[in-house]
């Protein structure tokens, strides 16, 4: 398993894993909108605003999350983590928790005075 950072041009397969991924988790219709969203996310990177990260398995995205920032009136540099998807096939083997471990390592979006949690464990 290798991981990168996600590309604009990586859109439609990204859209297709989360439209499987939940669509049979959550439904057809949660499946589209998550989709959509993911889709709209991974048109918008810029490595500013929005940034993506993929697990990626024999040239096929299986893993992808997303952080996306959030401002407010006081200087303060804030990302949100949603969403993130791994294929059906590959949960429980550690490739989400991979992929947040590896933006986590960017300074960028862990803080280590955040009250907000911790960094996730070091996987096996």
């Amino acid at each position: 398993m290798n991981f990168r950072g996600l590309e604009q041009k990586d859109a439609k397969p990204v859209a297709e894993l989360f439209l499987s991924v939940f669509s049979a988790s959550e439904g057809d219709e949660e499946g589209r909108v998550i989709c959509h969203l993911a889709s709209e996310l991974c048109s918008r990177i810029d490595d500013v605003d929005v940034h993506g990260f993929a697990a990626v398995y024999e040239a096929s995205i299986v893993g992808a999350i997303f952080f996306s920032r959030l401002t407010f009136k006081v200087p303060v540099e804030v990302f949100v983590l949603s969403p993130v998807a791994v294929a059906t096939a590959e949960q429980g083997a550690g490739v989400g928790q991979a992929l947040i471990t590896l933006a986590y390592a960017r300074p960028r979006f862990f803080n280590k005075g955040s009250t907000a949690g911790s960094r996730p464990r070091n996987l096996r």
